[in-house]
């Protein structure tokens, strides 16, 4: 399994000191987050620094790496924001909701007058036409456009700008493949770059909305997404209106399949990519409306009245970007994931944005941790590769990690995992060394990441040259990267069943001879014998039995964080 190396750095007392005036060998260096740039948090002092380290400093690096996370947005409330969206509410907001309300009106009548005779057939569980409209619906049809621009412009779309980049203007393919998914309006937005009114795949929700007669009138594909029967439909509606026989509108498709911020492309869904037809990629850039970033994701989800907020805007900016018709060549006919990859790799590039592998299990994650004010930076997918971690695992851990972040700050602080973990944190060398371990972006607090890797290293999930250095750096309680061989023997011995028992200062015959059966004898010298950080790991690869024992005590003094206050 692959990890990301372990950086042990050792750092002489002296020198360590030595720049800072009047300092004394043995005294603690506090560590100022603040000057690196990193995060401050409010803590109480505890005589000396939890973070400081008289002579030996390691840091664990993240075993799971950080990612840009597609569905965080702060939606920020800065004072230009108050101002702006206050005047925007007295000034704008009335009339431009009086407009929307008179065109959503008068959109549904025609709709509704398009719609009579020709409802949408449900089809195991799936609702959909079966043949395109003929000559004088579309015509009808048509008269929506108009209205679905003004919509736009009392939204605060003032001017919506389209880029034809295709060499043949005529050309299009069934399927417009759009991308990044980043709002309610992407629709009406990518209906004003193509000619008519395009179809779109929706909630079988709908069906009980007044939106009904839009989405009828539309042609739309109604899914039921908890249904299998109703998306295995779907996807055979959908490979049927991306071949040259279908005379209907065009069929737009988010393959993201969710809303994130468009800073990256997840992962993008077969299902446009089945029947093996060409799509036409559209991208869609909403850039941020002074400080604030208007895709519906993060906070802007939380609040009910992003739109309000979006129609307080004085204009709202958005360019349609329509590229070639990209038609797949036999790979990528024969294998789906390949063509959807290959089209996502184009839209990336031509966005100028990165890759992930965030996908609707991160939703799920994100959901919860976003309600939790917890921040989120990597992919379920990473923690199951590297760390054996599923969905379920996660929440719970997330679950834990809420109970130690008692202020609610989103991070646990060095006095919060000093509550829990009780009594064992009284000496604040040996806790300055367990949490500057644990806090590998150097922050002066752990996150969610940084938790969930806690727990993997205790529960065996991740590699065991990562275990052996948080086994070795919970020996070497003295913080010197050598630890006493006598002393391993004994820290060891009491990971056992055995209650450890001492004649004269000296441990018990019984577990000395258990703990020489474990280790051997890596030398002829005595047991005052320092064993280096190397020393232990050519150890752990002779017996890894040592290693489970030296783990044992690790997850020993630390059982309050796995459980959980």
């Amino acid at each position: 399994m692959a990890a990301a190396e372990t950086e042990i750095e050792l750092t002489d007392t002296v020198a360590a000191l030595g720049s800072q005036p009047g300092a004394q060998r043995g005294s603690v260096r506090v560590l100022s987050s603040e000057s690196s740039g990193a995060r401050s948090f409010r803590g109480r002092q505890m005589g000396v620094s939890l973070l400081s380290c008289p002579s030996m400093r390691r840091r664990n690096e993240s075993l799971v790496p950080v990612l840009q996370n597609p569905f965080e947005n702060e939606a920020c409330w800065s004072q230009r924001e108050v101002l702006k969206t206050v005047a925007g509410a007295l000034l704008l907001l009335p009339w431009r909701l009086l407009g929307l309300l008179v065109c959503a009106v008068l959109a549904l009548f025609i709709a509704g007058l398009v719609s009579i005779g020709v409802p949408l057939e449900a089809d195991r569980g799936c609702y959909r036409h079966y043949t395109a409209f003929g000559p004088c619906r579309k015509a009808c049809v048509f008269l929506l456009k108009p209205l679905l621009r003004c919509i736009l412009f009392f939204l605060g779309f003032w001017h919506v700008c389209v880029l034809d980049r295709r060499e043949d203007s005529a050309k299009q393919a069934n399927l417009l493949v759009v991308g990044p998914h980043l709002g309610l309006v992407d629709y009406l937005l990518v209906a004003m770059a193509v000619p008519g009114i395009p179809s779109a795949v929706g909630k079988s929700d709908m069906a009980k909305l007044p939106a009904y007669f839009l989405a009828c009138a539309c042609q739309l594909i109604l899914v039921d997404v908890k249904n299998k029967a109703s998306k295995a439909t779907c996807k055979e509606v959908i490979a049927l209106r991306a071949g040259s026989t279908w005379e209907g509108p065009p069929l737009i498709i988010f393959p993201e399949g969710y809303i994130t911020n468009g800073r990256v492309l997840t992962q993008y869904k077969q299902g446009a990519f089945l029947a093996g037809e060409p799509v036409t990629p559209v991208l869609l850039r909403m850039p941020m409306n002074g400080d604030w970033d208007p895709s519906w994701v993060g906070n802007n989800r939380l609040n009910m009245l992003w739109v309000m907020r979006l129609m307080c805007q004085l204009a709202n900016h958005c360019t349609v970007e329509v590229l070639d018709v990209y038609t797949p060549d036999w790979n990528e006919r024969q294998d789906p994931q390949l063509y959807a990859e290959n089209v996502r790799t184009l839209m990336a590039d031509e966005l100028g944005v990165d890759k992930t592998e965030h996908a609707y299990d991160d939703v799920f994650l994100y959901q919860e941790a976003l309600q939790a004010r917890v921040a989120n930076d990597f992919s379920v997918a990473a923690a199951k590769r590297l760390l054996d971690a599923d969905l379920d695992q996660l929440k719970d851990w997330l679950r834990t990690f809420r109970k130690i972040d008692i202020d609610g700050s989103g991070y646990i602080t060095p006095e919060e995992l000093a509550r829990v973990l009780g009594p064992g944190s009284r000496d604040p060398v040996w806790f300055g060394r367990l949490f500057s371990f644990f806090d590998t972006d150097g922050s002066g607090a752990i996150g969610y990441r940084e938790f969930v890797q806690v727990l993997a290293l205790l529960s065996g999930k991740c590699s065991s040259a990562s275990r052996a250095k948080l086994a070795f750096l919970i020996c070497d309680e003295e913080g010197t990267g050598k630890v006493p061989k006598g002393k391993l023997f004994t820290a060891i011995g009491q990971s056992f069943a055995e209650r450890p028992s001492f004649a004269h200062g000296q441990p018990s015959a019984q577990r000395s001879s258990m703990s020489e059966e474990l280790f051997g004898r890596l030398t002829t010298t005595a047991d005052k014998e320092e064993l280096t950080f190397a020393d232990f790991c050519r150890l752990v690869e002779k017996r890894p039995q040592v290693l489970d024992a030296a783990i044992e005590r690790v997850r020993g003094r630390l059982s309050l964080v796995v459980k959980g206050p």
